[in-house]
């Protein structure tokens, strides 16, 4: 049987994998924007977008990662 403390790592852990992983992406875009389209973003830029693409991800499914949003 799964405890409910069980489930709540198991989904924080799973909510931190999917923000790592958008924050990744984030920066990666960012290096490829600056390298060939030599265009960047201010770093308050760049974090609201990764933020927007975040909430986006929330919204479709990502739910563990609706809580980390909150802080």
């Amino acid at each position: 049987m799964v405890g409910e403390h069980d489930i709540n790592k198991r989904s924080s852990k799973k909510a931190l994998h999917t923000l790592t992983l958008l924050v990744t992406c984030g920066v990666w875009n960012e290096r490829n924007r600056r390298t060939f389209q030599h265009k960047e973003l201010s770093p308050i830029s760049l974090l609201a977008k990764i933020k927007k693409e975040d909430k986006t991800s929330a919204l479709a499914g990502a739910r563990s990662l609706g809580d980390w949003l909150t802080l």
